[in-house]
């Protein structure tokens, strides 16, 4: 086993005097300090792509060149994400990047490094980062004319970074490389296409772009091109200043004799390493080769020479590709360098390369060689559970995109944004192989959703209805940098205290910040109809309230007194009359409404004793409409210079059951039960896969975000199954509400609006 095994697996079993520095560091800050030691100890050696495709095969799992020469994986991972900026799915090699995603975790996870090059495409003329037209560096910079379109690509840049995340939802530090070669005419970044000056504003955009999006798990790498007899002087024309930059590096291939290279590499080496020395600098071969390696003996009697006397952090072969053979810059099992890798990587300290299928594999060798006592041990469950935590992972950084050709009110994204899948596997494993040896889930989760949602400390948070394969819900809280995409829950559910009547189920957690200063929860609280003891079917629902100032420790209140069953009641923002005021809907039954008839509203002196005494419908159902059934107020509602917005759910009976779809009114600011709107029908309704669950046909929602930039995000869930988010804008959702018509509750009726607006049309 090779020097980086030790360092990382010894990290693994040891306690570090330097616990509390580490626990403050950035993910960044952690790396470089990593590579300085690793940097004191040896070279790593590093592949572009390895897991991707090698010379004779693609996109096999678990597979790479390097790994097929001397049975272990390159310590550096390479990979490049060109065509991220367009917004495809795809990089320029054809590597999609959910894969990458996987790869980068999975490679991370097992102590590996990963180091990321970008070839944007020509912000001027569309085509690929070789085409040299369009003046596109001056176009990219404040005052040209794709500044909005770098802005953009530094936001997907920005995601794709942000989405990549460990086991424990901690950012992966990147060793990143942009705008590499400029010293080179072949980009359109090039030295013959833009001035010095231009090239470090260039550079420097990007690094402040990434540092206003808070990342900190960068590693930024300044690495031009090597030249002939080059000097510092114009090693460094283009540096755009030690704040910018903690790693040099220099790109240099062999196209000549080995006496060249090997003489062209040790002065790059000399330039990096005397400035790395004075300035706190690490310094590598950020990329390497010889086109199809024709030297047989190229490793040990070219590569290996040509940096004798320093230690770069790590040398980076290009990639195997399968298609293109000028492309082949690696060790592979049919080439004749093949046996000098293997020679190399067997009795050399210089190069280190990891190896592993899972970490236990790692430590397991680390005992054979060095006698440490231990009881970890390789197996198929530790195998089982690594690769369960990466698919895991792989879920949670998934990213969400907009679904086109929307109805111009909001945007519904592809994916939900949560499922049963992304709650912690440590609800749901035993991950002890004694008490668990076939690795089964213990507790299995049946559904995530109907959750409330608040912004939180700039995150978005949702207290999420998570039910149990028993049927019973508990609340747990998951959270998302973005409000889209990569929710995580927070480690353990949220224990509720119970009243002096304990409940057999809870849900559906509406969440109002109230000027009181309190956080209050709101929520149906479901308990066996003791007068029908023969019918295990009849309940009795009542609105439980809990307050909290952290989301963490709840206070739980009396519940909710009232002459009726009450489920979806709500917490208004604001006092009213120095009064607490709640939405509510009264109804005779469990399930039927019967006599109740809508919305209502109703105030409360004290909420920690709170009673309704009265309660005046306010929204109230119609006959052949969406809401004949029943109607529920959804989250409360979103105080606007026009009114109050307001969301609600509307149902229905039809041959399939009950259907359950999303709809809007709104009431006057200065006095919220006055409507002075409401477009006629429905404004969201399960489609695609969302009609299918547990309950079909259904959409609930009792959570939306009100962003200070005027965004709504609006979070639904389908079929009782899972969440999903739609954004808009209040200006939208305001316009919809007060320029839709309204149900005339009749066909003619319904006709005529249509014809009204054909003949405004026609008038244009």
């Amino acid at each position: 086993m090779k020097r980086i095994v030790l360092i990382i697996a010894t990290g693994l079993l040891t306690m570090s005097a330097y616990a509390q520095h580490k626990i403050n560091q950035t993910p960044a800050q952690s790396l470089i300090e990593r590579l300085e030691r690793l940097q004191k100890v040896g070279v790593m050696f590093g592949h572009q792509d390895t897991y991707f495709y090698g010379t004779t095969w693609k996109w096999e799992y678990g597979r790479s060149d390097v790994h097929d020469v001397c049975g272990d994986y390159p310590a550096v991972l390479g990979c490049e994400l060109g065509g991220l900026e367009l917004g495809n799915e795809k990089n320029l090699d054809g590597v999609p990047f959910d894969k990458m995603r996987q790869e980068i975790i999975k490679h991370y996870q097992n102590g590996g490094i990963v180091t990321i090059s970008w070839h944007p495409y020509n912000p001027v003329t569309g085509k690929d980062a070789w085409n040299t037209g369009g003046d596109a560096v001056k176009e990219v910079l404040p005052g040209g004319r794709e500044k909005n379109k770098m802005k953009l690509w530094h936001e997907r840049l920005a995601n794709f970074f942000l989405s990549l995340k460990d086991n424990k939802g901690k950012l992966i530090p990147i060793i990143f490389r942009p705008w590499h070669e400029m010293n080179g005419d072949w980009f359109w970044w090039g030295s013959k296409h833009c001035t010095s000056e231009q090239y470090r504003a260039l550079y420097q955009l990007t690094y402040k772009a990434m540092k206003d999006k808070k990342l900190k798990n960068l590693v930024w790498s300044f690495s031009p091109n090597a030249k002939a007899n080059d000097t510092s002087d114009n090693y460094f024309r283009n540096y755009p200043g030690d704040k910018f930059v903690d790693m040099l590096g220099v790109d240099l291939y062999q196209y000549g004799t080995r006496e060249a290279f090997v003489e062209q590499c040790q002065n790059e080496m000399n330039i990096m390493s005397t400035y790395a020395k004075t300035h706190h600098k690490l310094y590598a071969l950020t990329e390497a080769g010889y086109r199809n390696t024709p030297d047989e003996k190229w490793f040990t009697s070219t590569l290996l020479p040509a940096i004798k006397g320093y230690s770069p952090c790590y040398i980076l072969l290009w990639r195997n590709a399968w298609d293109k053979a000028e492309e082949n810059f690696g060790p592979a099992p049919e080439k004749s360098c093949a046996k000098d890798f293997k020679e190399l990587y067997n009795k050399t300290n210089c190069f280190s390369c990891i190896k592993f299928n899972n970490i236990n594999e790692k430590i397991i060798h680390i005992q054979k060689k060095f006698k440490v006592k231990n009881n970890y041990y390789m197996s198929t469950f530790n195998t089982k559970l690594n690769v369960l935590r990466l698919h895991h992972e792989a879920l949670l950084a998934k990213p969400n995109h907009k679904v086109e050709f929307g109805n111009g009110i909001y945007d519904r994204y592809e994916n939900p944004i949560l499922t049963a899948e992304h709650t912690p596997l440590e609800w749901r494993y035993d991950m002890n192989e004694r008490t668990n040896p076939f690795l089964m889930q213990r507790i299995m989760i049946n559904a995530t959703l109907n959750s409330g949602a608040i912004k939180w400390k700039d995150k978005y948070v949702l207290v999420v209805r998570v039910e149990g394969a028993d049927r019973k819900s508990f609340f747990a809280i998951a959270e998302s940098p973005n409000g889209i995409d990569h929710f995580r829950f927070w480690d353990e559910p949220i224990t509720m205290p119970d009243t002096n009547q304990p409940a057999t189920n809870i849900y559906d957690m509406r969440l109002t910040r109230h000027e009181d200063g309190y956080i209050y929860g709101i929520f149906c609280v479901e308990r066996h109809d003791d007068s029908q003891p023969n019918d295990l079917s009849a309940a009795v629902a009542a609105a439980g309230i809990a307050r909290t100032k952290d989301l963490k420790t709840w206070e739980r209140l009396p519940d909710l007194k009232s002459k009726s069953q009450q489920r979806n009641v709500v917490l208004h923002p604001e006092f009213v009359n120095g009064k607490y005021a709640f939405y509510t809907r009264p109804q005779d039954g469990f399930i039927d409404t019967g006599s109740g008839g809508g919305i209502g509203w109703a105030l409360v002196d004290d909420i920690t004793h709170a009673e309704l005494q009265e309660e005046t419908i306010i929204n109230p159902r119609h006959y052949h409409t969406i809401m004949e059934l029943k109607n529920g107020e959804g989250p409360h509602p979103i105080k606007t210079s026009k009114g109050w917005l307001h969301l609600a759910h509307g149902v229905r009976a039809c041959a399939s059951g009950l259907r359950y779809v999303l709809y809007m009114y709104m009431t006057a600011l200065d006095e919220p039960t006055r409507m002075i709107a409401q477009p006629g029908g429905y404004l969201l309704v399960p489609e695609g896969p969302e009609y299918i669950g547990d309950v079909m046909n259904v959409v609930f929602s009792n959570g939306w975000i009100a962003d200070e930039d005027g965004r709504v995000f609006i979070y639904y869930a389908s079929s009782d199954t899972r969440m999903h988010v739609a954004t808009s804008t209040i200006d939208k959702l305001v316009d919809y509400c007060l320029n839709t018509p309204q149900d005339g509750l009749t066909t003619s009726a319904s006709v005529e609006t249509i014809k009204k607006l054909i003949d405004r049309n026609h008038s244009l």
